[in-house]
């Protein structure tokens, strides 16, 4: 096989059953594959791995079945466990993913997700550059791109990329901005009580508008109206820490790179700032911020004799005001400004955190996303009520009314 450099080769399995989860060793070798499965001793909720350790002939694959125990995990929630696999040729991962509902006897999902050493193909894939150009023309039509790629030896490859498609002419101005979580986790390894149930938030950037070295934003919970004062009141007492992400774009580079700073405020107000010669890249994408919330076994505990799932909603706030600069004398405009989550494009959109992932889009569609129609240098383009409290600050900005 070109997808594993080594022997061992984690596949799917077919095979399913109640509270087991199954995947495959493969032998993508010309000999014999010894292999051993570790880590399950460490977790109450797997009762076995079967089986732990084998022998794999050539060519051929050994299905492994990985019993589970709902009942070992509080109702309503979800964990994750990894397992070592280790043989004479390659080594892998299988993570394991169980959901419990209320009823914890039987796991509502189960999901592996399987890692192995990457082989030829993919190692060459991992050693292809990716170039990414944003287009100063807002216009659509036909495009072709001419690669000319020389090598060491002086020998030049060329060659013609022809493409047909719809575009949408956007705002240039208007960066975008996501939250993103992959659901409440339960780990019952971690180093604290207070990590035993957590989430992680993610804020990502999926377009950076130029001239931008500083953000300002702010972060809250909520829970969803159906929910009770019990677990309304169980969710104040969960911790919401902010960092910036690691390897995301805020991350320096190197030791000699300008660093970005994270400053708290009050209220979940944090500024993120660096030199103003150190501008994010033009049309740059990727993560800015994680969020991580923990202490939540109280608020998972409301919801055990429930049907619902565990829910609490993560909203925030981009301060626009701070990148409002006008056109001057000899100087044109810099405005710009950021659409996400609770913006005017999609003002009611919170990020769900259950046991499931999530994604809350800076916009409500496409044609949104595209083309926002905001002016940001209008009279009360940050202030939708026009109630003279900023959007940021205003926790009803569609409501002149409130707050009173």
């Amino acid at each position: 096989m070109l997808g594993n450099a080594n022997g061992l080769a984690l596949s799917p399995s077919n095979v399913t059953g109640a509270n087991l989860a199954y995947f495959n060793i493969v032998n993508a070798d010309d000999s014999l594959l010894s292999w051993q499965i570790a880590g399950a001793d460490a977790v109450p909720w797997i009762v076995s791995v079967t089986p732990s350790s084998g022998n794999t002939t050539i060519g051929n694959s050994s299905t492994v079945a990985v019993q589970l125990d709902p009942t070992q995990v509080g109702a309503n929630s979800a964990v994750e466990a990894e397992l070592q696999i280790t043989s004479n040729n390659g080594s892998g991962t299988a993570t394991v993913r169980m959901d419990v509902g209320a009823d914890n006897t039987t796991a509502s999902a189960v999901a592996v997700s399987l890692r192995d050493e990457p082989g030829q193909v993919w190692a060459e894939l991992q050693n292809q550059i990716v170039l990414t150009y944003i287009t100063p023309s807002q216009e659509g039509g036909t495009y072709a791109i001419r690669v000319r790629y020389t090598e060491d030896d002086g020998d030049v490859i060329e060659g013609m990329f022809e493409e047909d498609g719809e575009f949408f002419p956007g705002d240039v101005l208007a960066g975008q901005i996501a939250l993103r979580t992959t659901g409440i986790i339960e780990d019952l390894g971690a180093a604290t009580p207070e990590e035993a149930l957590r989430a992680e938030i993610f804020v990502y950037a999926d377009y950076v508008p130029r001239g931008v070295s500083s953000f300002r934003m702010r972060f809250y919970l909520e829970t969803p109206e159906d929910i009770s004062q019990a677990s309304a009141d169980a969710l104040a007492s969960a911790q919401m820490t902010v960092s910036l992400a690691e390897d995301g774009l805020l991350a320096p580079e190197d030791a000699f790179s300008p660093t970005w700073r994270l400053l708290a405020e009050a209220d979940g107000s944090y500024v993120m700032l660096t030199e103003q010669s150190n501008t994010l890249p033009y049309g740059s994408f990727g993560n800015l911020l994680r969020i991580r919330v923990t202490g939540l076994a109280d608020f998972v505990d409301t919801f055990a004799a429930s049907p619902r799932q565990p829910e609490f909603l993560v909203g925030m706030r981009v301060d626009n005001q701070i990148y409002f600069s006008p056109a001057a004398a000899g100087r044109a405009s810099e405005t710009k400004y950021f659409i996400y989550p609770g913006a005017i494009t999609n003002p009611d959109r919170f990020l769900s955190v259950t046991t499931l992932s999530d994604v809350a889009p800076p916009a409500r569609d496409e044609f949104q996303l595209a083309s926002p129609g905001i002016d940001p240098e209008a009279p009360f383009a940050w202030d939708r009520d026009e109630d003279g409290i900023p959007d940021f600050n205003d926790p009803n900005p569609d409501n002149d009314e409130l707050p009173a």
